[in-house]
């Protein structure tokens, strides 16, 4: 396989007809508030994602659409996930429920119009996006790291607007790009260079979700078995032999082992100052009374928001009460709470059918080359990690979105034997 021809556009076609492309001028426009977004949901620039949405979700309407992203099983699934988290805040206020609902329209809309992109657009112009992505997305971790160097705090890299979901895109990129960079001049050797310098800033970085992250893509790729094995017997020891140890290293090798804190009760949580710098401690309580709120509503839930309604009501104000009315992080806790049974059993079927397409996808035969083939995995590992364990937010649901929409387009089957095959080896 040529580098040229290292690239897949997730693009796919029915047997005997054509897809329509999309025109250069709706191209540009796509890539532009694309790139946009990503830097608006990596700094929590919320007003201008949302601008970025709308144009995309108007960019949507002016293309073609491939109505398998919108119709399949998987999509479908993916979008009522988005449309319980956040159009049920109908049931809890009528004025933040209305804003969640025009969230939701246009979650669902940009969602589509970037599968279609990548369905649509030339080959050569999904290539260099996606190239850009990846500088982006390190050029800000570039940015995080400079900032907590300027700042001398290194506790945990999130100081920077929260930016460090930056820290997890560069984990995936690299790895999908690993026949990328090993067909250099460099050969190799300047892929491993490159994954020894990023494995050294995440363990820096202390951000217990990259750690899994990176471990998860890196035995997922197509790096030589022998190669993981020798890894493991090497850094194993070595971590342990650091852990024994004091200070900042020592620190972060004991994170990962680490729990969310200690069990606190209502009275201990009280006594701690600044109380929203340590979520961890207090995110055992939000997620006990997020239990509470689905055993006594387990069919529907309290409705989205539902929770942060509640717990302002009996708590006050974040401000107030130090963090107490912290909103739940992870969706394992969220879900139940706020979408019930219903949601549970959405919930369930969209990672089922995910889990589902993605087999089918790897038992297909294709000139797809190892690191890319391997992609839809890296992402949905990414999806689990981040919906496990941050709050919910417009880049959780988007993401989401979007991936169950791909899913849905990519080939499952050899040519000939289904409706769909594959239009090009360009991601």
């Amino acid at each position: 396989m040529t580098g040229h021809s290292a690239y897949n556009s997730f693009s796919t076609r029915h047997v005997g007809t054509s897809v329509r492309p999309l025109s250069p001028s709706l191209c540009l426009a796509s890539e532009s508030f694309l790139l946009i977004l990503l830097v608006a949901l990596l700094y929590k620039l919320t007003a201008l994602g949302f601008l970025c949405m709308l144009a995309l979700s108007a960019i949507g309407l002016l293309g073609p659409i491939n109505r398998k992203s919108i119709q399949s099983p998987l999509a479908l699934l993916g979008f009522g996930y988005v449309i319980i988290s956040t159009v049920t805040a109908l049931r809890v206020d009528l004025g933040d429920g209305m804003v969640r609902s025009v969230q939701c329209a246009l979650i669902l809309m940009a969602s589509i119009s970037i599968t279609n992109y990548f369905i649509h657009a030339p080959q050569q112009r999904t290539e260099w996006t996606l190239k850009i992505v990846f500088a982006i997305s390190g050029l800000i971790f570039a940015h995080l790291i400079f900032y907590h160097v300027r700042l001398g705090d290194f506790s945990g890299w999130k100081r920077l607007a929260d930016t460090k979901a930056s820290i997890s895109l560069v984990v995936i990129f690299t790895f999908m790009f690993k026949n990328r960079l090993a067909n250099g001049r460099m050969g190799t050797f300047f892929f491993y260079f490159v994954l020894g310098i990023l494995a050294l800033l995440v363990f820096l970085s202390g951000e217990r979700k990259a750690y899994l992250l990176l471990a998860a893509c890196f035995f997922l790729s197509n790096i030589s078995p022998l190669l993981k094995g020798a890894s493991l017997a090497a850094v194993l020891p070595a971590l342990l032999i650091i852990s024994q140890s004091e200070g900042y290293l020592a620190n972060q090798v004991n994170s990962i082992l680490q729990s969310d804190g200690p069990e606190l009760a209502l009275s201990e949580l009280q006594q701690i100052n600044n109380l929203t710098d340590y979520s961890d401690l207090v995110r055992k309580f939000v997620n006990a009374n997020a239990w509470q709120l689905f055993l006594d509503q387990p069919i529907l839930g309290v409705g989205s928001t539902g929770y942060q309604a509640w717990a302002k009501e009996t708590y006050g104000l974040v401000g107030d009460n130090g963090g107490l009315s912290m909103n739940v992080h992870g969706e394992i806790y969220r879900i139940p709470a706020e979408a019930g049974i219903l949601g549970i059993a959405i919930t369930f079927f969209m990672i089922w059918s995910a889990v589902f397409e993605l087999i089918r996808f790897f038992k297909l035969r294709t000139d797809l080359e190892g690191s890319f083939r391997r992609a839809p995995a890296y992402f949905l590992v990414f999806l689990f990690i981040y919906a496990a364990t941050e709050a919910l937010d417009t880049t959780l649901l988007l993401m989401i979105a979007t991936f169950c929409s791909l899913m849905s387009v990519l080939p499952s089957r050899r040519p000939g034997t289904t409706r769909m095959t594959v239009k090009s080896s360009a991601l």
